[in-house]
């Protein structure tokens, strides 16, 4: 009768632990002094997870019971229980695909499960009830140790007893694996410097970024109009001095699989400006992501997309047209577009690119909130993704390899978390000092998580995502593709690869998408960071990115 029961999370929400008496401790982050230096305060949450759509509910008896003796034995060592909102209870019923985060301010986490055994004795009608609880323990999102606590007891199994029996010695053995299992956390807990909580915490309390979000509205000419950083944006980067010309890379570039019907929109031939006292770039740099097939995944449920091969050959068409030469581009559909691959290919424009060179990252398909993790990290669904493996590719580890290019400019177009799709905007549950709450999580990355700790070494950056994190975006089918990409193309093209990404954003693409929405039922609203100069790129100009007037506006297209 050996069945995995339930699985359930227990959020300890610790805010914090005794402050680091070491004098030679850096001084915290206020949010990590918070989390530090509340160790006395200890809030218990406690959150039932089914491990899969067959999985009993909280509901039932046993649940029932093991919640009880887990409550019971935290609340004797003098945690205080906070319970989850209605929504959140609500949305862990949904089963096993609910993705669960952590607030920066989470402290300490336990995901457990529960497994009952019923097993036969030698004398007749007689058996031992037994309940294993297996259960991971984090600080933040840190991974801390997985424990295990027992508990049996002897019963009848006679047809006249077993009923009450059997449910009575559940309940007396869920006691005593929760006692055990408490007694096991809590002497590894010991054994962890506040030095040690001070560094698993830290990361999920950062908030410090050299990236400024752009304000909706506002264009270069008319000022920054910047949202105010977690700290002053870096000061401009020296002009370098013109390079030679980059070689090509070393193999050619790979374009796999075959992309749907559709051809690239009509583009107007390129006539960049020239100024006397710019600096041309020396070479651009393409490499373009987009997966649809999502069949080879593992964990992800959802529909293949139509649109991000369309996608692929309509952005390498068009930059192709503004300078990105082909013997410059590395494209990956599909079965090419593994982790590995893209991670390679990143690898090798770090090692080709020059320091007055240009480099645009794009990818197309789907997105995922990573589960497990701090709120708002995000990865792509390439064509390997395992949302469940620690080391999946995500989203601020690509900004990080990308700030390691040495281009003059880089930019990423991230057109991610397409609708349509079980992938698209799933059941989230934030687990915090405060509680537990439901959210609705897209793909998208949230900017402020992801560009923490990213800085671009050789010069400007600009990240350009076709959402917010809880947001899908829009796939408009094989035709026409992605709606941020479409929109991203025509303004390109309509000011000649000539205007700064900020009036991109500002004049074009975040009016013509919100525009779009707001004819239909949907929502979505592109986001723009940047680095530096980075709002100031002209991703098809030859001109610097410095000291240059903003393109004038063109009518917001209309769409069919």
């Amino acid at each position: 009768m050996r069945k995995l029961y339930t699985a359930m999370t227990l959020a300890l929400a610790l805010l914090g632990a005794a402050q680091a008496d070491d004098a030679s401790t850096a001084a915290p982050s206020a949010a990590l002094s918070t989390v530090l230096s509340q160790f006395s305060a200890k809030h218990l949450v406690m959150l039932y997870r089914k491990e899969s759509d067959a999985a009993p509910n909280r509901l039932d008896p046993t649940i029932q019971a093991t919640s009880a003796a887990l409550q019971h034995e935290f609340l004797d060592r003098h945690f205080k229980l906070t319970q989850p909102s209605p929504d959140a209870l609500a949305a862990m019923d949904h089963g096993p695909d609910v993705v669960v985060t952590f607030a920066p301010d989470a402290g300490m986490s336990m995901i457990y499960s529960v497994y009952v055994d019923l097993r036969p004795m030698g004398a007749p009608d007689m058996g031992i009830a037994d309940i294993r609880i297996s259960a991971t323990v984090y600080i933040g999102s840190s991974f801390v140790s997985v424990e295990e606590g027992h508990g049996q007891l002897q019963t009848r199994t006679d047809a006249a007893s077993a009923a009450y029996g059997v449910r009575k010695a559940y309940e007396v053995a869920a006691k005593d694996a929760a006692s055990d299992l408490a007694d096991r956390i809590e002497a590894r807990l010991k054994e962890l410097t506040p030095a040690d909580i001070a560094q698993m915490v830290a990361g999920d309390t950062t908030t410090e970024t050299t990236f400024t979000l752009v304000s909706p509205g506002t264009t270069a000419s008319s000022g920054s109009g910047a949202s105010s950083p977690a700290s002053p944006p870096a000061p401009p980067t020296p002009e370098p001095a013109p390079s030679a010309p980059a070689p090509a890379p070393a193999v050619p570039p790979v374009v796999a699989g075959t992309p749907s019907p559709g051809s690239a929109p009509e583009s107007t031939p390129q006539t960049p400006p020239t100024d006397s006292g710019s600096l041309p770039i020396a070479n651009r740099w393409l490499l373009a992501v987009a997966v649809g097939d999502i069949s080879n995944t593992i964990g992800i449920k959802g529909d293949n997309l139509p649109g991000p091969a369309t996608d692929l050959k309509n952005i390498q068409t068009s930059l192709g047209q503004m300078g990105f030469d082909e013997t410059r581009t590395v494209a990956l559909l599909d079965q090419a577009a593994t982790t590995a691959a893209v991670t390679r290919a990143l690898e090798h424009f770090r090692q080709v690119v020059q320091s007055n060179d240009e480099f645009v990252f794009y990818i197309s398909g789907h997105g995922l909130q990573m589960r497990w993790a701090t709120a708002g990290r995000t990865l792509p669904v390439l064509y390997d993704t395992n949302p469940n493996d620690s080391q999946a590719l995500d989203f601020g580890r690509i900004a990080k390899l990308i700030g390691a290019i040495p281009a003059r400019q880089s930019v990423m177009l991230i057109d991610t978390c397409h609708a349509g799709a079980a992938t698209s905007s799933v059941d989230s549950v934030v687990i915090s000092s405060g509680g537990v709450r439901a959210a609705k999580m897209g793909g998208a990355p949230e900017l402020a998580v992801m560009l923490r700790g990213v800085k671009a070494t050789g010069g400007d950056m600009a990240v350009f995502s076709a959402s917010r994190a809880d947001e899908s975006s829009i796939d408009r089918g094989p035709i026409i593709g992605g709606l941020f990409t479409s929109e991203f193309i025509k303004a390109i093209q309509a000011t000649h690869g000539a205007a700064p990404l900020q009036d991109i954003y500002s004049s074009y693409v975040l009016p013509n998408v919100t525009d779009f929405c707001a004819r239909r039922s949907c929502q979505q609203t592109p986001v723009l960071g940047y680095d530096g100069g980075g709002n100031l790129i002209r991703i098809g100009s030859i001109r610097a990115t410095r000291g240059v007037q903003a393109a004038p506006a063109a009518k917001k297209a209309t769409k069919k």
